[in-house]
């Protein structure tokens, strides 16, 4: 997906789109807008934590990612990583209806893999990063 990158270019931005954004994330600061042909995105700073959303053309709300300190992952989420290795990196994802964590993890053997979990626990996918 290609996407044009425009340091808050709001005019190149519909006003339905920022809209939403202010409306949905009203305290958001350092917006900085992208967009694609099916999107437009804004990544921006929320409590201190880097998020960003993907609105479709019409405005909605289509995706919001939020990156997280590994403590600030979910009990569940913890325990689960943990058979897998240590965690380095974790973001939060609401999609289509979906709550998933992306976490990636480093092994024993220094082998990073991305592993994909429900919000319940649940693996969903395990990908080697190192080839």
């Amino acid at each position: 997906m290609k996407f044009n990158f425009f340091k808050n270019n709001l005019h190149t931005i519909p006003k339905k789109v920022r809209e939403q954004q202010k409306i949905i994330f009203p305290k958001s600061l350092n917006i900085e807008w992208s967009n694609s042909e099916k999107y437009f995105e804004a990544v921006f700073y929320l409590d201190e934590t880097e998020q960003i959303a993907r609105y479709s053309t019409d405005g909605k709300l289509v995706e919001h990612k939020k990156n997280l300190w590994p403590e600030k992952l979910p009990k569940i989420i913890t325990e689960a990583c943990k058979k897998f290795g240590e965690v380095m990196n974790a973001i939060e994802i609401f999609k289509d209806g979906n709550h998933v964590f992306e976490i990636i993890i480093r092994d024993k053997n220094f082998s990073r893999h991305l592993l994909l979990f429900y919000n319940d626990g649940t693996l969903l996918k395990n990908y080697p990063l190192d080839s």
